[in-house]
């Protein structure tokens, strides 16, 4: 019951989450992460085929992703697999950085990470029909077979709305990128701003921790109270005891 009582004070709050991980953290050190990422995003809004210090990685992890899954003797799945690393390598290293290193602001970094490969994914995805794109193969010669997205579009018959798929993908990645410097913009805010002395935790809601030491200082009056009844009684019964003699 006690136990029940307890967890129930416990409200986790995601202000409260990220305070707890970035407390003690410099935000002025972080500013001109943020401020490039600003740089880049202009870049992706103002130019078709923007390439970022994220082009060449994008575009290394997306040939790991052929060569990983061309183990599986599954020619399709080696052909999305560019793709599939591409899209999973900055989500899996932004979970790696929140949940294991605590550092949110560098998920946030990874975060954009994501969004410039989903543009990127989206552009290769939206040439499907055209194949105007220069493509790059270390994996041998390179011929109309060698599109990506030509060969998923055709395997699921979507290839004559390779356009529309493409360019869902640039406006989805774009709106990641805002959200993610917005997200970062956010935890820095909280880096600058001194914590509340009254909350040190930040897990707390004040008023469930007045309720949380209101009942833990019953408990402590009621086991006191307890404590001095089995001492009278205790005492009563040696009484009763020597006279009974």
């Amino acid at each position: 019951m006690h136990t029940v009582a307890f967890m129930n004070v416990r409200r986790v709050t995601i202000r409260g989450w990220l305070e707890d991980r970035v407390e003690g953290q410099i935000w002025y050190y972080r500013l001109p992460v943020v401020l490039m990422l600003l740089w880049f995003l202009n870049g992706y809004m103002t130019e078709w085929h923007y390439e970022s210090i994220f082009y060449g990685m994008n575009l290394g992890f997306h040939e790991a992703g052929h060569a990983a899954f061309m183990w599986s003797g599954n020619r399709m799945l080696t052909i999305a697999g560019g793709t599939i690393f591409e899209l999973a390598i900055p989500l899996v290293a932004g979970a790696y950085l929140l949940v294991r290193q605590r550092d949110p602001f560098g998920a946030t970094v990874c975060t954009f990470w994501f969004g410039t490969a989903l543009v990127g994914s989206g552009i290769y995805a939206a040439d499907a029909l055209d194949q105007a794109l220069p493509l790059v193969s270390p994996f041998g010669p390179v011929d109309a077979g060698s599109h990506d997205w030509t060969s998923m579009l055709m395997r699921v018959g979507k290839l004559s709305r390779a356009e529309e798929i493409g360019g869902s993908m640039q406006a989805a990645g774009k709106v990641v990128m805002v959200a993610s410097i917005a997200a970062g913009l956010g935890i820095l805010w909280l880096m600058a701003r001194p914590r509340a002395s009254s909350t040190p935790t930040g897990l707390w809601d004040s008023a469930e921790e007045a309720r949380l030491a209101a009942h833990l200082r019953g408990e402590k009056v009621r086991r006191e109270h307890d404590e001095r009844r089995r001492k009278r009684m205790t005492e009563e019964d040696r009484l009763r005891e020597f006279l009974d003699r």
